[in-house]
């Protein structure tokens, strides 16, 4: 969590946009563990100037439901998405953390820590798609209806979130939006006191995307603005752990020619992607010094340290060969080899599976990782 918060407005909706600029600026002059550089400056000038732009025609956010009451006869349940063991749990679905449209979430609650207003651990799961596309029901696949079911019993709640997603092309604000609302969601889960969750005993789970976006989390400094009037962008954003399956190594992409020097592979190959991920237009304008700011913000990998929350990292599945494909690039398993290889540089504790290269630093569970730091 070694690295400068360079603070960026996430929704693209105008009636979000002064609010959350005006965030951006008090957050920057919020001290931290680092001194803020011109580069900050510039950064923050920069993504004002992208929401300034991107929300000028945008329709305002569509309504949504939301909690309204703690009392569980009047909490505004729906039936959950699967059947659940012994109907344990109230499902809440579609709430709102925040003004975007792409700000919800859905919550399973366990009903005995609920109806007794015990405080609640939660495991927060963010979905993957490669920043432009999956949704918050992803989270309910075979696989993890398991996990759902496994917390519940045990008195734990699961959330899972939708955040805001980028273009596929013509991006003009880029993946911070979609970290940003992650932030959000997070810090509103732990702030509204009608869920009873337990601030300190939060973890984070993700796929793809939503693993590079949990391990951002886990990894930077607390972004809690102390200085802020919204009650929510007080909390603050450390976490027990995160378990990061199929992930990336870092969100700053030209850092993986490092990852891939075997194979000669180069930034420039990914084309228009690469640019397009911090809403820039060419692979020139990666190297300008307010998008090197931008790539080191969102460069999680060179924030780890000793200090941050444990880590579980697991990548299957994927074929050790040249990054040629997109779904090899994402998902190579040298991306959880060099989280392997920086967790161990730093003193930091890591669970990492990887059975392409013969990894396997520990024998635990998903599951069981996330009851062990939820306890």
């Amino acid at each position: 969590m070694t690295h400068t918060a360079l603070h960026a407005s996430p929704p693209l909706r105008r009636a979000a946009g002064v609010a959350l600029i005006t965030l951006l600026s008090a957050t920057l002059a919020t001290p931290s563990s680092h001194a803020a550089s011109d580069t900050s400056q510039r950064l923050r000038e920069l993504l004002e100037e992208r929401l300034n732009r991107d929300t000028a025609d945008s329709p305002p956010p569509a309504e949504a439901p939301s909690v309204s009451s703690s009392s569980s006869s009047t909490l505004p349940t729906s039936t959950p998405p699967f059947t659940l063991d012994g109907d344990n749990a109230y499902f809440v679905k579609n709430a709102a953390y925040g003004a975007d449209a792409r700000h919800r979430f859905d919550i399973f609650l366990p009903k005995s820590a609920y109806n007794s207003k015990t405080r609640t651990p939660l495991a927060i799961f963010i979905h993957g798609g490669g920043f432009s596309s999956g949704a918050k029901e992803d989270a309910y696949s075979s696989s993890n209806q398991k996990l759902i079911k496994a917390l519940l019993a045990k008195g734990a709640a699961f959330a899972s979130i939708n955040y805001p997603l980028i273009s596929k092309s013509g991006e003009t604000v880029g993946l911070i939006k979609s970290l940003r609302g992650a932030q959000r969601a997070l810090q509103y889960l732990k702030q509204d006191t009608r869920y009873n969750i337990d601030p300190q005993r939060v973890v984070l789970l993700g796929s793809s995307a939503g693993a590079s976006i949990a391990l951002w989390l886990a990894f930077h400094d607390d972004m809690a603005n102390l200085s802020s009037a919204d009650p929510v962008e007080q909390q603050s954003t450390r976490v027990r752990g995160a378990a990061a399956s199929q992930t990336q190594s870092t969100l700053d992409v030209v850092g993986w020619e490092r990852v891939f020097a075997e194979y000669n592979w180069s930034v420039e190959d990914m084309g228009s992607s690469a640019p397009n991920f911090y809403g820039v237009r060419s692979s020139a304008d990666l190297y300008r010094s307010s998008t090197v700011a931008y790539r080191q913000e969102v460069d999680f990998l060179n924030m780890m340290d000793a200090a941050d929350p444990e880590i579980w990292v697991a990548t299957d599945g994927v074929p050790v060969r040249a990054p040629t494909i997109t779904g090899i690039l994402y998902h190579h398993p040298y991306h959880a080899r060099t989280l392997r290889d920086q967790a161990r540089a730093v003193g930091l504790k890591a669970g990492v599976i990887v059975p392409a290269l013969k990894i396997a630093t520990t024998e635990e569970s998903l599951t069981n990782f996330i009851l062990r730091k939820l306890n």
